[in-house]
């Protein structure tokens, strides 16, 4: 029947999987007190916990069929890496020796959904799906966090992650391969060290929930939408931004400090700070009419909202501003053209 768990310790040595054991109506635990769990040849279960003095998948993968992988190592550096790969649709949760990992899942078909903590600070965490989307709901903590989806990352759940850099790859056409990545302090862009998407057009979209999201690195395409969040904090400038739509939504102001560059066919501008706090400085790098502008949104009074066309002409092709605020427009090298009323304070 069903709702068994199964429960194989190896205490001296290594726990090696050599022949296919398991079955999806069970649950199976595997451990290896003060060695490795080595692959070979299938693990199935409806929940599969593996827990290793050493390291899972040393010399051979870990080859899983389990909705539920619940991984531990304990080896120090390297002799605590974990290598598998699962078959189908999986929830992963990992738990690693405070030294640093290599920890690399691979969900040939379906999505992988991140269903409970993974890694630390020192581990270096690769989640590989090849035919489906990698999904959040706990969060990923890693030195190096590499996401490759032949889908979408975040999908339906935004993957929420601390980590030092990050590799963010998709493949799915259009929305399907949207990345919708939440760090859990702040967020500098030039700790996104790869960001490739396919050739269609995809929403990127990246929040800092402590701090400050700061544009360090040039980010995005002319094909996609890139969306920039700091919830508790400013969005900073540094670098250019491009996009088809750039959307920004800060819990203080944007540009404070550094304005920000964007190259960008429309924008949607949003602050939450009173007064100065909420301030926006927005550098477009080429020509700027303010019908590009489709959402224009701050706290209450005592913003400034500061536009500027770098290359060209700045006009007000569409109504700006409100009495509550000041309204700084500025043409580094052409011409204010009118069209619309900009109001100001």
């Amino acid at each position: 029947g069903a709702g068994q768990t199964v429960s194989l310790t190896a205490m001296a040595g290594h726990l090696t999987v050599g022949a296919a054991i398991g079955d999806a109506d069970d649950n199976l635990t595997l451990a290896a007190t003060v060695g490795n769990i080595v692959g070979g040849a299938t693990a199935t279960a409806a929940t599969l916990t593996a827990s290793a003095g050493g390291g899972i998948g040393i010399g051979t993968t870990l080859a899983t069929d389990s909705a539920v992988l619940s991984l531990t190592s304990g080896g120090a550096g390297a002799a605590g890496n974990i290598t598998v790969i699962e078959a189908d649709a999986a929830s992963l949760s990992v738990a690693t020796a405070a030294t640093a990992q290599a920890v690399n899942v691979t969900v040939t078909s379906g999505d992988l959904t991140v269903g409970g903590n993974v890694g630390d600070a020192s581990d270096n965490v690769t989640l590989i799906t090849s035919s489906g989307n990698i999904i959040g709901g706990a969060t990923v903590t890693a030195n190096v966090l590499t996401l490759n989806a032949s889908g979408g990352i975040g999908i339906g759940t935004a993957l929420t992650a601390d980590a030092s850099t990050y590799s963010l790859t998709t493949a799915g056409a259009g929305a399907a391969g949207n990345i919708s990545l939440v760090d859990a302090a702040a967020l500098n862009t030039n700790q996104v060290t790869t960001l490739v998407t396919a050739a269609t057009a995809q929403t990127v979209s990246l929040t800092a929930t402590t701090g400050a999201l700061t544009i360090g690195a040039a980010i995005g395409n002319a094909t996609d939408s890139l969306t920039f969040i700091s919830t508790a904090g400013d969005i900073v400038g540094g670098a250019t931004a491009t996009a088809a739509t750039l959307t920004l939504n800060a819990g203080a102001g944007i540009g404070i400090g550094t304005a920000v560059t964007a190259d960008a066919t429309t924008y949607s501008l949003t602050t939450a700070g009173v007064a100065t706090a909420g301030n926006i400085a927005l550098v477009d790098t080429n020509t700027l009419n303010t019908t590009q502008i489709s959402a224009l949104s701050t706290n209450g009074a005592g913003q400034t909202v500061s536009l500027t066309a770098m290359a060209g002409h700045l006009t007000v092709g569409a109504a700006i501003g409100d009495a509550d605020d000041n309204l700084t427009l500025a043409a580094t090298v052409g011409n204010i053209v009118g069209g619309a009323t900009a109001t100001a304070a």
